[in-house]
C-alpha cells in the first residue's frame, strides 16, 4: 500500500510518497519519494501502486544492470494500466527515441549511476539538437527509471518540470476552408475531408480504419472500432482504439452522408468489411498519399504550413462545442476522449470566438450609433446603462 503525506520546511509545502518493500529476504522497509506538488505525487502514488499490484519487490543489488538491456527489455515488456501491451506504433516511437537520444549516452551506464547531475547534463546538451524530442526521450527515461526504482531501490533522477511540452494553439480554420478542401483534393479524399472536418475523426488512423459495415446511412452515423496505422517492419498494423472511450458511434449530417454513399458508389467494395477509404489497390488509405494531396491544396489555398489534417478536426470539435446544449461529457463522447483535459481545448477555443463574435458585433453597432449621431465611424462608442441597469 502506497500513501501521500505532506512535509512542510522553510522552503515550503512538499509531497512524499511512502510505501512498503519486502527485500529478497523476506525483511521489510519503506521507501519513500519526495515531490515538489501534490498531483506529481499522486501520479507516482499510481504507478507504486500498480507495480506492488504486480508483485514487483526491491533489489538493491540489482541495480547494477545497464540501462541498454534493461530499457530493451522495459519496452519489449511494458505492461500499460489497462493491463494491455504496447501497441507496435508506440514501441516503434520509443525505439527511436532510444537509438537516437537515449542509448548514445545512457546504453552501458548502470542504472544505480544515472543520476540527476548526469540525466541534466544529457538533457541540456541533448536539447541543442531538438528540444522537443529531449522532453519526450527524457519522459521514456523517467518512465523506465520508475520501474528501476521501484523493482531494485536505485534512485530516481527526477527533474521537475523538464518533460513538459507546451505547443502553441492549433489554427482554427472555419468552414469555407473545410469546403475549399473538399472541393480541390483528390476525388477519392472529398469524403474523408468532409469525416475529419464535420465528423470530428482522429486523422489518419481512424477514417483509414472505417469500413463499409460502419456506416449507417438511415442513422446517418459511422462507428469508430478501429485505427490503421503503418510501423516499420510490421507494415500494416489495425487495433482497436488506445481507451475504450475512443469506440464510439459519430452522428453527422446528410449532407456528409451523401457524399460518403456516392464515395463507396465509386470507391468502395460491396462487402461489408471493404475499407470505405482506399488506394487504387483496394486496401486502406495510405497516409503518405493523403499527405501529399492535402499538402497541394494548402499550397494552393496559401495557407501556413502548420495546418494538416488535424487542423480540420479542431474545426469539427471547437464548433461542435459552441452548440447550444453541449456539455463536457457530450463533447468527450463526440471527440473519443478518456479524459476531460483534450475536451476542454475546443470548449476554450470556443469561448474565445464566441468573444470575438461579440466584440465584433459592438463594433458594428458602435459604428453604426456613430454614423447615426454624425459622429466619427471609426470611433468605438460605448453604449450608456440606464438607470435601472
Amino acid at each position: 500500500m502506497a500513501w501521500v503525506q505532506k512535509r512542510t520546511s522553510k522552503s515550503g509545502a512538499r509531497w512524499q510518497v511512502c510505501w512498503d518493500v519486502t527485500l529478497p529476504d523476506g525483511t521489510r522497509t519503506q521507501k519513500s519519494q519526495t515531490f515538489d506538488s501534490k498531483p506529481e505525487a499522486e501520479e507516482y502514488k499510481r504507478t507504486v501502486s500498480s507495480a506492488q499490484y504486480r508483485g514487483l519487490i526491491v533489489d538493491p543489488s540489482a541495480g547494477s544492470q545497464l540501462f541498454g538491456p534493461y530499457a530493451r527489455h522495459w519496452i519489449d515488456n511494458r505492461v500499460t494500466s489497462a493491463g494491455k501491451r504496447l501497441r507496435p506504433k508506440t514501441i516503434e516511437g520509443y525505439d527511436k527515441l532510444l537509438k537516437l537520444y537515449l542509448n548514445p549516452t545512457f546504453e552501458f551506464v548502470e542504472l544505480r549511476h544515472i543520476t540527476v547531475p548526469r540525466v541534466r547534463t544529457w538533457y541540456d546538451e541533448s536539447c541543442k539538437r531538438s528540444e522537443l524530442q529531449t522532453k519526450k526521450a527524457y519522459r521514456l527515461l523517467h518512465a523506465i527509471m520508475t520501474t528501476a526504482h521501484l523493482e531494485f531501490g536505485v534512485a530516481l533522477p527526477h527533474l521537475a518540470g523538464y518533460g513538459q511540452e507546451t505547443h502553441p494553439e492549433r489554427i482554427l480554420v472555419d468552414d469555407d476552408i473545410v469546403l475549399e478542401f473538399a472541393e480541390r483534393i483528390h476525388p477519392r479524399l472529398r469524403a474523408l475531408i468532409f469525416v475529419i472536418g464535420v465528423g470530428g475523426l482522429r486523422p489518419p488512423s481512424e477514417p483509414r480504419g472505417l469500413q463499409r459495415m460502419d456506416v449507417d446511412v438511415a442513422q446517418l452515423s459511422l462507428q469508430v472500432r478501429q485505427g490503421v496505422t503503418n510501423v516499420v517492419g510490421i507494415g500494416r498494423d489495425v487495433e482497436e482504439p488506445k481507451v475504450d472511450a475512443g469506440k464510439r458511434t459519430v452522428a453527422i449530417p446528410r449532407i456528409v452522408m451523401d457524399a460518403l454513399v456516392e464515395h463507396m458508389d465509386q470507391f468502395t467494395g460491396p462487402e461489408p468489411d471493404a475499407w470505405v477509404f482506399t488506394n487504387p489497390r483496394g486496401g486502406p488509405l495510405l497516409p503518405a498519399f493523403l499527405y501529399e494531396e492535402f499538402n497541394k491544396v494548402r499550397t494552393e489555398l496559401a495557407l501556413p504550413e502548420s495546418i494538416t489534417p488535424y487542423n480540420l478536426r479542431h474545426f469539427s470539435l471547437t464548433t461542435a462545442a459552441r452548440t447550444p446544449g453541449m456539455t463536457l461529457k457530450n463533447l468527450m463522447a463526440r471527440g473519443g476522449h478518456a479524459s476531460s483535459r483534450a475536451a476542454l481545448i475546443y470548449q476554450h477555443a470556443a469561448e474565445e470566438v464566441d468573444r470575438s463574435a461579440s466584440d465584433f458585433i459592438e463594433s458594428r453597432i458602435a459604428a453604426k450609433l456613430a454614423a447615426r449621431r454624425g459622429e466619427d465611424a471609426g470611433k468605438v462608442v460605448r453604449l450608456k446603462r440606464s438607470a435601472s441597469d
